[in-house]
C-alpha cells in the first residue's frame, strides 16, 4: 500500500511512473458510482435540460471526490462539506434544469477553487485565486436570471482551471506553456464573439473542458490514459462539429468534462491503492 506523500506534487508526480488503470484506492467506489450515475441519467434524460444537470452534477460530484483526495491534511473539510451542503440544498430549492445546472456549474467553481488553492502551496497564485472568487461573488451578484449565471459560473470554473493546469504544468517544467496560453486567447476571443448569454455559457463550458483535457495531459506524463484522453477529445470534436446548437455545444462540453474528471480521478486515487 502506497502511503500518502508528504509533498503533494511528488506525489502528483507518481503518477507519471509505472501507475495503471488497474490501480484502485480509497475512493474507487465512489468514482465508479459516478461514472455508473452518469451513465444511468444520459440514458434518462429526455431533454436537453436534463442533460445539462447531469453533466453539471457529475462533473461537480467529481471535481468534489478529486479535492477530497488533495486535502490530506483535511484542512479543508469543513469548507468543502459547506460545498456539499449548498450543493444538496440548492438541488432541493430548484424550480427548473436550468436552476439545477446552474446549482451545479457554481458547486463546480467553488470545488475548483479549493483545489487551486490547495495546489499553490507556496502562494504564489494567491492574489489570482482571490480574484476569481471576486469575480464570482460579483457576477453573482448582478446577475438577473438563471441564464446570467450560467455564464458567470461557466466563466470563473475556466478561469481556475486555467490556474491549477498553469500550476501544475510549472512543477513539471512547462512543456504545455504555450498551450495554456492559447486556450487562454481562444477562451477571451469567442467571448468577444458571442451574441448572446448561451452561447457565452457554451463557450465557457467549452473552455473548461479544453483546459481539463490539458491538466489530465500534464498529470499523464507517461500516457498510461493516451488512448482514453484522445477517444474523449476526439468525441468532443466530432459532436461540436454536429451540434445545432449553443446547449448542444454546452451538453457535449460538460459530457466530456465529466469523462475527463472521471480519468483524473482515477489516476489521483490510484496514488493511493
Amino acid at each position: 500500500m502506497l502511503k500518502k506523500a508528504t509533498c503533494l506534487f511528488l506525489a502528483l508526480c507518481l503518477l507519471c511512473t509505472g501507475l495503471t488503470q488497474g490501480l484502485a484506492g480509497p475512493y474507487d467506489a465512489q468514482i465508479s458510482n459516478e461514472w455508473n450515475l452518469y451513465k444511468r441519467y444520459n440514458q434518462s434524460a429526455s431533454t436537453t435540460g436534463q442533460q445539462l444537470v447531469n453533466g453539471a452534477y457529475r462533473s461537480f460530484e467529481l471535481a468534489y471526490i478529486l479535492a477530497r483526495l488533495l486535502d490530506e491534511s483535511g484542512a479543508w473539510g469543513s469548507t468543502l462539506d459547506g460545498v456539499w451542503n449548498a450543493y444538496s440544498s440548492g438541488d432541493s430549492a430548484a424550480q427548473t434544469t436550468e436552476e439545477q445546472a446552474v446549482n451545479g456549474v457554481y458547486r463546480g467553481y467553488e470545488t475548483g477553487y479549493i483545489i487551486a488553492s490547495i495546489l499553490d502551496t507556496d502562494g504564489s497564485w494567491a492574489s489570482v485565486i482571490a480574484k476569481t472568487w471576486e469575480d464570482y461573488a460579483n457576477g453573482h451578484s448582478s446577475a438577473q436570471n438563471s441564464g446570467q449565471q450560467l455564464v458567470y459560473g461557466s466563466y470563473r470554473t475556466f478561469e481556475i482551471c486555467y490556474v491549477i493546469a498553469s500550476i501544475l504544468d510549472r512543477q513539471s517544467g512547462n512543456k504545455y506553456a504555450s498551450y495554456i496560453t492559447e486556450l487562454w486567447d481562444d477562451f477571451t476571443y469567442l467571448d468577444s464573439k458571442a451574441s448572446s448569454t448561451s452561447q457565452q455559457a457554451a463557450n465557457g463550458t467549452c473552455s473548461t473542458f479544453e483546459m481539463l483535457y490539458l491538466i489530465a495531459l500534464i498529470l499523464d506524463t507517461q500516457g498510461v490514459w493516451d488512448a482514453s484522453l484522445s477517444d474523449i477529445y476526439k468525441l468532443y470534436t466530432s459532436v461540436d462539429e454536429k451540434a445545432a446548437t449553443a446547449a448542444e455545444q454546452q451538453v457535449n462540453a460538460l459530457y466530456r468534462s465529466v469523462e475527463v474528471l472521471y480519468v483524473i480521478c482515477r489516476m489521483v486515487d490510484g496514488l493511493y491503492y
